[in-house]
């Protein structure tokens, strides 16, 4: 006896169409849903790098009650700032982000930019290196 599994294909039509109906209730047309399920999508993807750092290594680190999630390809290192923080000072991301990507690369930073959610650093891995550190998060 074969088993089968459960059409899935039939399943996600019966939750589009029950999510069609309940939106349709409260007002909501088709593409105004369509809107929202992209912008969740699009929202879901905040910790993913930049093209040429798919595949670098990764590494998670928490400094001044921030975390960041820290991709280094080479002497180039891409850290986005992980959590919710309501207007955070630049100031003290950059900041922190520095502290936090020399802590996870054992290099010191010979170049910084960036903005409040992500930041962008030159490494100098040949002036006193450090032990880089494991992933804190």
């Amino acid at each position: 006896m074969v088993r089968q599994g459960p059409d899935r294909k039939g399943i996600a039509e019966s939750i589009n169409q029950k999510l069609i109906a309940s939106c349709e209730t409260v007002g909501m047309t088709r593409s105004f849903l369509c809107i929202i399920i992209v912008l969740i999508g699009c929202l879901s993807g905040c910790d993913s790098p930049s093209p040429q750092f798919i595949g670098a290594q990764k590494t998670e680190v928490a400094e001044g009650g921030m975390r960041f999630s820290i991709h280094r390809r080479g002497n180039l290192v891409e850290a986005y700032r992980l959590g919710f923080i309501f207007r955070p000072s630049e100031t003290a991301v950059l900041s922190n982000a520095r502290q936090a990507i020399e802590r996870a690369t054992g290099c010191l930073v010979a170049g910084l930019s960036g903005d409040q959610a992500l930041i962008k650093a030159r490494l100098n891995c040949d002036s006193a290196p450090q032990t880089p550190v494991e992933s804190s998060a």
